[in-house]
């Protein structure tokens, strides 16, 4: 059987798909709005013929959207590296992937003469991570990094930090709008050269865009911020959002969850409608088009679209999705993962041979590195984030509020580099028979969770005293390093 493989050569059909390809402006916004000239880089995008195109792993897929339904999955070609978030401005496909921030010209899909042979914009040490978003206008990427807004140049050069401290963004050509940390709404010039504050978000950590508004969580109410009025007004909702909720609008009928973590439609002039099992999206999972909220769940399962107006929604699988094409295009059913490169100067990679398991309960799951093994509740609140030598361990919620979420970091260093004993919290956890890696355990030294929802802090504080656990020879270690084969 032939095994999965990159697509520097591609079907005919699938090329021309990708000549057609429009920019994708207006990542939440409606026809008249903020963003008619930005292209977003989000978990899924969606171009003006209403096609949606996202990442599985590292292939690049597109699926047509048409009158509700969702139907033609295609691998239209594959990144370097797993796939974090994408869209099109002017000639090229830009992604944030587990390696950086690439750009892919459009004619290296329709000229195999050209070679494959993406541009590096930003290592993955300064680009979006993978819960994070993009925006592209002007000629310049911006993006959050550690707090602070940042921009680059779209075709490459240095990285500016803009603003420090910001807990969110948007991105016209009316001026770049940020919420700061103290909850203040801040527009500031495109070419970053004044700034002023228009009004107050209180303790919003997250804003929507539909049409001239920026719609936010008001914690008793959903409201909506008017970057013209430069004034908040109420959104009606039935019941109070939940604390963690970033509500969705298309300026008539808003989506929003409540403490029940019940997912709620609220319709001018109407009751609010609970909408059934449907999933609720993250800033950076979500992509407003016209009236559908698009948006792709957390383990990149299912694509799912919600029609605001008429509360219609559909749902793709998207492994099976990816299978049936892989299939029908010859290749292995079963896509393996394409991972980043390793950052060490000698070539080492933490995601060599990786793999993955459960216990025969569904509980606990076994992250197999390279020379190591982590041991890890097996739940939707627990990821993981390479980066060449080390590997990041992720609680979900705290990512997804722009705390960070880090529990530890996972390091790898040669035998006698010994620099990890300035780092203020760390446990030695072991050494690698085969590579001769020592780990080391990194764990931060705040709490990178919101401090305002008590179930949360909790179930961080026992993830992270789980993995405190990590330590060399210790009898119930997460971390276990690897026999000699």
């Amino acid at each position: 059987m032939k095994k999965y493989k990159r697509f520097p050569v591609i079907m005919l059909a699938l090329v021309m798909s990708v000549i057609m390809l429009l920019p994708a402006c207006g990542g939440g916004d409606t026809a008249g709005g903020i963003q008619q000239n930005v292209a977003v880089g989000k978990r899924v995008f969606v171009d003006q013929d209403g096609a949606a195109y996202f990442g599985y792993k590292s292939v690049i897929c597109k699926v047509e959207l048409r009158d509700g339904e969702i139907s033609g999955l295609s691998s239209i070609g594959a990144a370097s590296a797993d796939i974090y978030s994408l869209t099109i401005y002017k000639d090229a496909l830009y992604i944030s992937e587990a390696d950086g921030l690439f750009r892919y010209p459009l004619d290296m899909f329709t000229d195999k003469s050209t070679g494959w042979n993406p541009e590096k914009i930003l290592n993955y040490t300064e680009a979006p991570g993978r819960d994070d978003f993009f925006e592209i206008f002007d000629d310049r990427i911006f993006f959050l990094h550690d707090s602070a807004l940042c921009c680059a140049p779209a075709d490459g050069g240095e990285l500016t930090k803009a603003v420090e401290n910001v807990r969110d963004f948007e991105v016209s050509d009316k001026g770049i709008y940020y919420l700061g940390e103290s909850g203040a709404v801040v527009v500031m010039k495109p070419d970053l050269s004044e700034s002023r504050k228009i009004g107050d978000m209180g303790s919003a950590k997250a804003f929507t865009v539909s049409g001239m508004d920026l719609v936010y969580n008001g914690g008793d109410h959903v409201m909506a911020f008017n970057v013209q009025k430069e004034e908040s007004s109420e959104i009606k909702t039935e019941y109070k959002p939940h604390a963690a909720c970033v509500p969705w609008s298309n300026g008539t009928n808003t989506l929003y969850y409540n403490a029940d973590y019940k997912t709620l439609l609220a319709e001018e002039g109407d009751s609010d409608k609970e909408v059934g099992e449907t999933s609720f999206p993250g800033k950076a999972f979500g992509y407003m088009h016209n009236d559908s909220l698009v948006f792709i769940t957390g383990k990149y399962e299912t694509l799912i679209t919600y029609d605001l107006s008429s509360g219609g929604s559909s749902s793709f699988d998207i492994l099976e999705g990816v299978k049936a094409d892989l299939r029908e295009n010859g290749y292995d059913s079963d896509p393996e993962p394409q991972h980043a490169p390793a950052a060490a100067s000698d070539g080492y990679d933490v995601m060599t041979n990786f793999s993955r398991s459960t216990n025969s309960g569904g509980d606990i799951q076994y992250l197999y590195f390279n020379d190591f093994m982590l041991t890890l509740p097996n739940a939707d609140d627990i990821s993981y984030e390479a980066h060449g030598d080390s590997v990041d361990i992720i609680f979900v919620p705290g990512k997804n509020a722009g705390y960070g979420g880090k529990l530890v970091t996972i390091m790898a260093y040669d035998p006698d580099d010994k620099s990890y004993e300035s780092k203020p919290d760390y446990h030695v956890a072991g050494t690698g028979r085969n590579s001769g890696k020592r780990f080391v355990a990194v764990y931060p030294t705040d709490q990178q969770v919101s401090p305002e929802f008590e179930s949360v802090v909790i179930r961080y504080n026992e993830l992270k005293d789980y993995l405190y656990k990590i330590g060399e020879g210790a009898v119930n270690s997460p971390l276990q390093t690897a026999d000699s084969d």
